[in-house]
């Protein structure tokens, strides 16, 4: 039986009430005391932090911790919307304090400039969950680890490019409520025909069925044995975005940082390199994964992390508030299975974003995403990927507030 029972028992105010009048509506109030009884670390307000802020903020939890140690940087405003542009060299979790904070001043928002790395354990106790974006993976496993111990549900996600993840560890044994609609069974005394004793389904009548999901560590996700036969037989089902989450996590931890734009050729080479030598590493075949990928997990893209961000954020308030449905679910083609030693385990990997993905499609619009795909510099620049390669490509000397440009926008918001 699912235990209900808080910590604390907020208490929902008129003013609160009001203006959480929709979500109390959508999930009842006893959801929205349990959202407003949680606190949440956000570690990494980048492009995909911002969105993820912004989604926990509106929906009211009782405190959002903003941990950032990095500065802005003129990258860093092109994909988040809370830092001003006026505040380059400004740490990055400071200078998003205010306009995060008018999005709901209801909500406790706190920034802290320090560093992940040099928190001790007992600062993330402190938080009913931890949502991690641009950290390295040794980072992220302690942490998981830790979390896991003190049952912290932890959160992670980063965008490079057109390509977005999430990874989310609700524990060994995470209760949740489905609803379903009600079977609504004849008498037994029943004299009718066969047909009138059938159960039936009646639509306008829902219950809820208790259910019970059990969540990897991210050590365990990442630490799969591609030598065991079940993991073999497993590896068609998975898709290669996994594996190229490897290849960036090392990316990430051999040079300190994402691939640069600025730096292009250079880490383009280094990409390649790394990917010979972690599907080496992994007892896998170097065709796994081709040289495609390198042009498109430049930077952070605004429409991505909005992508991202939302079901990221989505999925933070639906564990919180106990809501009912399973977490990251099934239909969304966001979930799976691979084989772990000896049993299978249920990895939970956002489906990539591209180009040619109808969900990028949609914010970017189909012309932004065709031209980007091709090469063109005033676009594909959204996912860093070099020199436009187009040579009749008229986007290449676009000025960012030339008329050229807003007939391509308002051409491009038609499509």
């Amino acid at each position: 039986m699912i235990d209900m029972i808080e910590k604390e028992d907020p208490v929902i105010s008129e003013e609160e009430a009001a203006q959480y009048d929709r979500q109390i509506r959508l999930w009842g109030l006893d959801a929205q005391k349990r959202l407003r009884g949680s606190r949440v670390l956000l570690a990494g307000v980048g492009g995909l932090g911002a969105e993820v802020a912004k989604n926990l903020i509106l929906a009211g939890v009782k405190g959002l911790t903003l941990l950032d140690h990095e500065q802005v940087s003129e990258d860093s405003c092109r994909a988040q919307f809370l830092v001003p542009v006026t505040a380059q060299g400004q740490n990055r979790a400071q200078a998003s304090l205010e306009r995060a904070q008018n999005l709901n001043p209801m909500v406790e928002v706190h920034a802290d400039p320090g560093r992940i790395e040099d928190k001790p354990d007992d600062f993330f106790l402190q938080f009913d969950a931890v949502c991690l974006t641009g950290c390295s993976r040794d980072l992220m496993v302690r942490v998981d680890q830790l979390c896991s111990k003190h049952n912290i549900k932890v959160f992670c996600g980063d965008v490079h490019g057109y390509y977005g993840y999430m990874f989310c560890n609700l524990g060994p044994e995470h209760n949740y409520v489905e609803e379903k609609p009600k079977v609504v069974k004849p008498p037994a005394d029943s004299n009718d025909g066969p047909e009138a004793k059938k159960a039936k389904i009646d639509p306008n009548e829902t219950t809820m069925v208790k259910k019970t999901a059990s969540f990897c560590t991210l050590k365990e996700a990442l630490e799969v044995d591609w030598t065991s036969e079940k993991a073999k037989a497993g590896l068609k089902r998975t898709p290669v975005d996994y594996f190229l989450l490897h290849v960036l996590l090392k990316f990430r931890t051999d040079k300190g940082r994402d691939p640069d734009p600025q730096s292009f050729p250079e880490d383009s080479q280094l990409l390649r390199q790394i990917r010979d030598d972690v599907l080496e590493a992994l007892a896998l075949s170097a065709n796994l994964l081709n040289d495609d990928f390198i042009s498109y997990c430049f930077s952070e893209m605004s429409p991505v992390c909005a992508v991202v961000g939302g079901v990221l954020g989505q999925e933070v308030v639906k564990v919180k508030n106990r809501s009912s449905g399973l977490p990251i679910p099934s239909l969304t083609a966001l979930r799976r299975t691979v084989a772990l030693n000896s049993s299978p385990i249920t990895l939970s990997w956002l489906a990539t974003l591209r180009s040619s993905s109808s969900c990028t499609a949609s914010p970017l619009g189909a012309r932004c995403c065709g031209e980007a795909q091709d090469g063109c510099s005033f676009w594909g620049s959204r996912s860093g990927r070099g020199p436009c390669r187009l040579e009749a490509c008229k986007c290449s000397s676009l000025s960012e507030s030339g008329p050229e440009k807003e007939e391509i926008n308002s051409e491009n918001r038609t499509n």
